[in-house]
């Protein structure tokens, strides 16, 4: 009886062996390591024609296995690089090998730039090349170069009076400079980094209501790639809202569009017009209320102010009419009442003309009305600069 110890163990090779499942060749193996290799790997003839692509090379050239196979490696080179495509390839086939970047022509038309390694004789009269696209890359120097830029832009920025942020592809605070966080009320931008724009800085209406985010012009411009400029309001820390100018400006940004908003405060200017249109607004009401008739006109000649008192001695409404039509239109005359009154006799064009005018006498008839005696006076009105901004005539007397 034989020792067990001493029996042959059979293996999974051994009843692999034993069974005839070979293991796969050295071919096949070399065939699958082709087929899924991550960079497009391309085999050429000596006429450069493909007579083997993986699939890699298939998917950046945008065709079929057995499309690319019917082309020649001229048919994916632009055609302002095809004249040197020969004497390439012919050093290529000296030399042995080759290496560097080109771009490379996709059957759709796309232009992508390729890195690329070429091996001469793999075979006899078959050549390998590997490609890889390197459209998207960024090299180290380009990214010094663009953080440099980045540096210097942000440290400009971070000492001008206006107010400036960057809003990421996701709508979001990516840069806010000294002027901008001061202005909505935080010690520093650091504090608005990483939070969404408009829920922080722009989410209510001066009146408190909710102002919804889909209605945000400043977000569109992340959609629509426009530029867009104006006056809105932005939310302070503290719940105030604020009326600023502002532009906003979309940027590329690594991770997509972003937006570029600067703006400043317009309180102490819209308070300002404000003023100004109260005090327009008293003027007004105090020339409609006298009975002295008072008409002015600009620098072009073009009335501008025919109160009340004006109106009811001519019988018309006010018209923005020009020096020669004043005459005729506002029946105007000398002293006679009869013969019109030459342009160069009317007081309000003598006193833009730079004459003080001091009780020039005309008569306004008005047709079916009863002629009006008036004793003009008036003189130009001019700015602090010296320009002659218009001119001014009131009547002194009645009949």
């Amino acid at each position: 009886m034989s020792d067990p110890r001493k029996q042959p163990v059979e293996t999974k090779a051994g009843r692999a062996e034993a069974g005839g499942a070979a293991h796969p060749r050295p071919e096949a193996l070399g065939r699958a390591s082709f087929e899924h290799a991550p960079d497009a790997m391309l085999l050429a003839d000596d006429e450069r024609r493909y007579i083997d692509v993986n699939r890699a090379a298939c998917s950046l050239l945008g065709l079929r296995r057995e499309e690319v196979l019917s082309r020649r490696l001229d048919d994916f080179v632009s055609e302002e690089a095809r004249p040197y495509l020969g004497p390439a390839w012919r050093e290529l086939l000296e030399t042995g090998s080759q290496s560097g970047e080109f771009e490379l022509v996709t059957f759709g038309g796309a232009r992508r730039t390729v890195e690329f390694r070429a091996t001469a004789g793999v075979l006899p009269g078959c050549h390998l090349s590997v490609l890889r696209d390197v459209s998207g890359r960024t090299t180290a120097a380009e990214v010094r170069g663009r953080q440099g830029s980045f540096d210097f832009l942000a440290g400009v920025f971070e000492h001008i009076d206006e107010g400036l942020y960057v809003i990421d592809e996701r709508g979001c605070f990516s840069f806010v400079n000294p002027a901008a966080a001061k202005f909505l009320g935080y010690d520093s931008g650091a504090e608005l980094l990483g939070l969404p724009v408009h829920e922080t800085v722009h989410h209510e209406y001066p009146d408190g209501s909710r102002f919804p985010a889909e209605e945000c012009s400043h977000l569109r411009v992340l959609d629509t790639g426009q530029p867009i400029r104006g006056e809105d309001h932005l939310v302070r820390r503290d719940g105030t809202t604020v009326p600023v100018a502002y532009s906003n400006a979309p940027i590329p940004l690594a991770g997509g569009r972003g937006a570029a908003m600067s703006f400043h405060d317009i309180t102490e200017r819209n308070r300002a017009q404000l003023e100004q249109e109260r005090e327009r607004e008293l003027l007004s009401t105090v020339l409609e209320s006298l009975d002295t008739g008072v008409v002015a006109c600009g620098a072009e000649g073009a009335l501008t102010l025919f109160n009340r008192a004006t109106r009811e001695m001519h019988g018309i409404p006010e018209e923005g009419r020009f020096p020669a039509e004043w005459a005729g239109h506002y029946d105007l005359f000398p002293r006679d009442g009869r013969t019109p009154m030459r342009m160069d006799e009317i007081p309000l064009l003598r006193a833009l003309n730079g004459e003080l005018v001091r009780d020039a006498e005309l008569v306004i008839a008005p047709k079916g009305q009863p002629p009006r005696t008036v004793l003009c006076s008036g003189r130009a009105m001019h700015a602090s600069d010296g320009r002659t901004l218009g001119a001014m005539v009131y009547d002194g007397s009645r009949s």
